[in-house]
């Protein structure tokens, strides 16, 4: 019996160990490891340059006036400023730590750590932004192969509203109701 009560509390003891919170201290060797300030750094770069490249495509074709393109610019800029205020690394590290505590158990943080410091996890970590952005790539070029149908569906879908008569029995807010097809 002293044996099997030894055994529980082993076993039980074991079980929490593994899933102890991970210490911030080896989140942020993690977050070091892994280059995170720079990844978010990055990000919000992208953000800005895809909102400047938004903002230039609302206006090309358009005759614009140095005022007008004022307005955009600033906007643009508050927008960016914002975006950069509320998702920069001091911002957004501390949101990181918490969810990774609340992701991965001590254990995992620390067979990561020891993957990343191999040179496969070093690999990993260098080529995993490049197969990313590939595979993005890729996905953005069937997206444009499928353009052409997407729109014809959507055209479809256009017309077909615009030839159905509004059913005054239909309460709005309702959701859409199943009609059967002749």
């Amino acid at each position: 019996m002293l044996k099997f009560l030894a055994t529980i509390t082993l076993l039980s003891i074991s079980l929490h160990a593994l899933a102890q919170k991970p210490s911030q201290e080896s989140i942020e060797s993690l977050f070091e490891i892994m280059d995170s300030r720079q990844v978010v750094e990055d990000a919000l770069s992208k953000i800005d340059a895809t909102l400047q490249s938004s903002l230039n495509r609302s206006l090309k074709g358009k005759p614009a006036t140095e005022y007008q393109i004022t307005i955009v610019r600033d906007a643009k800029n508050e927008i960016a400023d914002l975006i950069k205020n509320r998702l920069n690394w001091q911002q957004m590290k501390p949101v990181f730590i918490k969810s990774y505590q609340e992701t991965f158990s001590q254990e995992e943080i620390d067979g990561i750590l020891a993957f990343y410091q191999t040179p496969a996890g070093q690999a990993l970590l260098n080529k995993l932004p490049v197969a990313l952005n590939s595979s993005v790539a890729l996905m953005e070029t069937r997206l444009k192969d499928m353009s052409p149908k997407i729109n014809q569906i959507r055209d479809k879908a256009i017309n077909q509203l615009k030839n159905v008569t509004a059913n005054p029995s239909l309460e709005v807010g309702k959701g859409i109701v199943s009609e059967k097809r002749h």
